[in-house]
């Protein structure tokens, strides 16, 4: 089976449900849970590697790292990243939960996912 799609998934922010972090004051869980996915064609896949290396010349990045950390940029330079990667052939799909809305007991024991490829 030829896979038409592929998914870059990444996830930010904690697991735990409680212990959240106070601003200020430091430590603790986040109050958010974020999923994206970045969705390519798989015929483009082999390009991502040359938006990267493209934005990497704009920022002017000498240091021999090919691996970019949006946590690693500052203002300016994520906002070059954005537009650089706004005008690319891809689909960014992103769900943000703010955990502390969510009632008790709902999440009792961690799971594990498994992504499949598919057709779309």
């Amino acid at each position: 089976m030829t896979h038409s799609f592929i998914a870059y998934i990444d996830e930010s922010g904690d697991d735990g449900l409680g212990n959240y972090r106070v601003p200020g004051g430091g430590g603790g869980a986040s109050h958010w849970f974020t999923l994206s996915a970045t969705v390519v064609r798989a015929s483009r896949d082999l390009e991502t590697v040359q938006w990267r290396d493209e934005i990497a010349a704009r920022l002017n990045r000498r240091n021999g790292r090919r691996d970019l950390h949006f946590t690693d940029l500052n203002h300016g330079q994520r906002t070059v990243a954005a537009q650089i990667l706004s005008g690319k052939p891809m689909r960014i799909i992103c769900v943000v939960a703010n955990k502390t809305i969510i009632p008790q007991g709902i999440y009792n024991e961690k799971i594990n996912c498994t992504f499949i490829y598919a057709d779309i």
